[in-house]
């Protein structure tokens, strides 16, 4: 490798460098595999093919099929990328509740959803990877959002920052599993008041 000064040689770093749109080729790629196969027959193999990329560029980035098609099918592109923080905390759960229940109301992404964890009960390599990549990070931003608001005097002080994630996307999750339906809207305004202490939100 040339150094960019004299054009002195220096070692090479460990791996290849990442190619310029490979992430956004593989991720659409998998989008389109999975709604033509299913998860359950799709493969990296094909899923390389499609993206003009090689396996080991997948893998690499994303040691099983379950934490890429988790990555390119369930998560939102706004996903808490940034914390949530208008000033109104009761609006911004909402909002990041709502984008739990945007997921749990397009029956392809609950399907895909749900073969990804039934994947994640049998490999404890996945269940970590989505622990640590998607589950973990998302869950102290929300914890984060509502510190700040315990700060401001905007929910109480007794209210552990743990639990709201926890309300917030445990519930919505049971909704799903025991009334095999989606929250409504008004549905996840009123489970945003249990935690501000009112279900009254105009």
């Amino acid at each position: 490798m040339i150094d960019g000064h004299t054009g002195n040689t220096r070692a090479p770093r460990r791996g290849r460098p990442r190619t310029e749109g490979l992430d956004e080729r593989v991720l659409a790629a998998t989008r389109e595999v999975v709604t033509r196969d299913g998860y359950g027959a799709a493969t990296i193999d094909e899923i390389a093919r499609v993206a003009g990329v090689s396996k080991g560029s997948i893998y690499r980035r994303w040691p099983t099929k379950g934490v890429l098609v988790y990555q390119a099918c369930v998560v939102n592109d706004d996903a808490l990328a940034a914390l949530v923080d208008s000033g109104d905390v009761a609006d911004d759960l909402v909002e990041i509740a709502m984008m739990t229940a945007r997921g749990q109301r397009s029956s392809a992404q609950h399907d895909v959803l749900r073969q990804v964890f039934a994947d994640a009960a049998r490999d404890p390599q996945l269940a970590t990877l989505l622990r640590e990549r998607f589950f973990a990070p998302r869950s102290e931003a929300i914890a984060e959002r509502a510190r700040r608001a315990i700060g401001r005097g905007e929910l109480r002080a007794d209210l552990d920052p743990a639990l709201v994630p926890a309300i917030i996307n445990g519930a919505q999750q049971y909704w799903r599993t025991v009334w095999d339906r989606p929250m409504t809207d008004a549905e996840v305004r009123a489970l945003v008041g249990v935690i501000v202490g009112s279900q009254e939100r105009r």
